[in-house]
């Protein structure tokens, strides 16, 4: 397993030879993501703040992401400290099993939560007992994700859906499953051997692979946050369930049929892709409220303008440029009723920190599929590359060759996004949301979504 262990840097000095003894029994038989591990820390923090963030900020986005793509967090938490509490929070609201130790105290008779484990100890051989016996049951006895474990931001719910996928493939037989053990130790090593293997497989349309899966891998229940979310913004600024709104590159239509289901009744929903569309007509039929239609943000030109536009799941990312995004945003804003609403969301390049975005190899598998997920960071230019290997188990049980689709996206910064909307003719930034949906301070906060909220003069 992958372990996430954190402790209060004010209590290194008294406590560092139990930290040390807690690492040593983790590292037996597992990976170890911490800011004790040095190289890896130092490292990380070095490519972070080539990114624009500062030492704070590089901080942690290391120890935010660190916890997401951990199977479990431990936590020596012997020197109370307010931010190894936000830690404790974060493992929570990732779904990780957690233990937290502490000398002469349980943790766990204060906080009340079917996924955190408690222990007090007075040697470092009694700290090793409650690591090693937590480690043995994380795994096992992880429960299912609960409204009490996460929360509803869409990289959480992501996150939390994406688990269960990344053990099962773990689980799978044959040289998938030998790929995904083999990732959690030598990613690099796997990748390559991947690349040498199916690297050559012509590259299809984009989605055209991934379309008829989607949404076992991405479930409608991803975007209720952001359902909820966009329905607050349409109140707040008095347009009714009544007003037709538009949402913009739909996939497969998620997000528009949670917002049928808090109340909004009528939306134009469209894509470039016919292969998300289709999934989306299928996925949709029971859902009047919901027209969809083939349409490119590029060249969107509605029969009427609409009250609002809704564009999330972060393909503004897809726009590499700034004069590629100004055009988008140009021309969803002229599909839009003076006084309209624009929202809009983009990954920041902390956002592309988490796991599976971070990672040179992340597998998922369900009874369906299989699926291999290769990112290659390229900061020098912003640009982040993925190809993606999938194969499905057709009705006899049998599997299809694998297929190849690749894509690209810009790792934004905040500030660039700003320099775009702000140059925007007849148009106001009403606010910019973070991901989980409070406004931020957009002096001193990169967060991992960021929601753009652009009003029509």
């Amino acid at each position: 397993m992958n372990i996430f262990f954190t402790t209060s840097f004010a209590g290194k000095t008294m406590y560092q030879a139990y930290i040390d003894a807690a690492l040593t029994e983790i590292k037996k038989n597992n990976s170890v993501i911490t800011p004790e591990d040095t190289t890896h820390y130092l490292n990380t923090l070095d490519q972070l703040r080539s990114q624009g963030l500062d030492t704070d900020q590089a901080h942690y986005a290391f120890i935010r992401q660190g916890i997401a793509s951990a199977d479990a967090v431990i936590i020596e938490a012997s020197q109370e400290d307010i931010r190894v509490g936000h830690e404790l929070t974060l493992a929570l609201l990732f779904h990780k099993p957690t233990l937290i130790v502490a000398q002469g105290k349980d943790f766990s008779q204060y906080i009340t939560h079917d996924l955190l484990r408690g222990g007090s100890y007075k040697t470092a051989k009694e700290l090793r007992e409650i690591v090693r016996h937590f480690l043995e049951t994380a795994e096992a006895g992880r429960p299912e994700a609960s409204m009490q474990t996460i929360d509803s931001s869409a990289d959480n719910l992501h996150a939390t859906a994406l688990a269960k996928l990344r053990q099962l493939a773990k689980q799978e037989s044959g040289q998938f499953g030998d790929w995904a053990r083999a990732a959690e130790q030598d990613p690099e090593r796997v990748a390559a051997e991947i690349y040498k293997k199916l690297g050559s497989l012509p590259k299809q349309s984009a989605w055209s692979v991934f379309a008829p899966v989607y949404n076992e891998d991405s479930p409608d229940y991803i975007q209720a946050g952001v359902a909820k979310f966009v329905v607050s913004l349409l109140k707040q600024h008095k347009i009714s369930a009544n007003d037709v709104i538009a949402e913009a590159a739909c996939g497969t239509g998620a997000l528009s049929r949670q917002l049928i289901s808090r109340g909004i009744r009528r939306i134009k929903a469209f894509d470039n892709s016919r292969p998300m569309l289709a999934e989306a007509f299928r996925l949709s039929a029971d859902y009047p409220g919901i027209e969809l239609f083939e349409a490119d943000l590029t060249s969107l030109q509605l029969p009427q303008q609409v009250k609002a536009i809704i564009w999330t799941d972060y393909s503004s990312n897809f726009a590499l440029d700034p004069a590629q995004l100004n055009i988008m945003l140009k021309r969803l804003l002229a599909n839009i009723t003076k006084g309209g609403l624009l929202v809009f969301d983009v990954r920041t390049v902390t956002g592309w920190q988490i796991d599976f975005y971070s990672q040179p190899i992340t597998t998922f598998a369900t009874e369906r599929f299989q699926r291999i997920w290769l990112n290659q960071q390229d900061s020098a230019t912003g640009l982040i590359h993925f190809d993606v290997f999938i194969r499905v188990r057709d009705i006899d049980g049998a599997w299809s060759p694998w297929q190849r689709e690749s894509l690209t996206e810009r790792m934004w910064r905040l500030k660039e996004v700003l320099e775009v909307v702000t140059k925007l003719p007849n148009t106001s930034v009403e606010a910019v949301y973070g991901d989980d949906f409070r406004k931020i301070n957009l002096a001193t906060e990169e967060p991992n979504l960021a929601y753009v909220v652009l009003r029509t003069k």
